[in-house]
């Protein structure tokens, strides 16, 4: 039997998103103010870039620039920066427990 629309996409995604030996493509939802999406025309364009590689470009080397001011694998802002969203509020939710209980 033929594969329907979205199960051609949903195939066609997933493809995606496993591309690079699991380091594939996140999709990203997201609303920007008309200015910057304006703006990020103008710097795709003035760069021939699309504005997907602008981004990702832009994005990577933010990150890179504050990577580099880290100071180190095992400075406690290097372990901040590192540190995932649900690990921070497992670790908040911890203290917080550890605090009810300690006498």
């Amino acid at each position: 039997m033929a594969k329907t629309a979205a199960e051609r996409q949903a195939a066609y995604r997933a493809k995606r998103y496993e591309r690079n030996n699991g380091d594939g493509e996140s999709l990203l939802h997201v609303l920007i103010r008309s200015q910057a999406k304006f703006a990020l025309e103008r710097l795709a364009k003035h760069h021939k870039l699309t504005m997907k590689a602008m981004i990702e470009q832009l994005v990577i080397e933010a990150d890179d620039t504050i990577i580099k001011k880290l100071g180190g694998t095992e400075t406690e802002e290097w372990k901040e920066y590192f540190a995932l969203p649900s690990n921070k509020k497992k670790k908040k939710a911890e203290d917080e427990d550890q605090e009810k209980f300690s006498f």
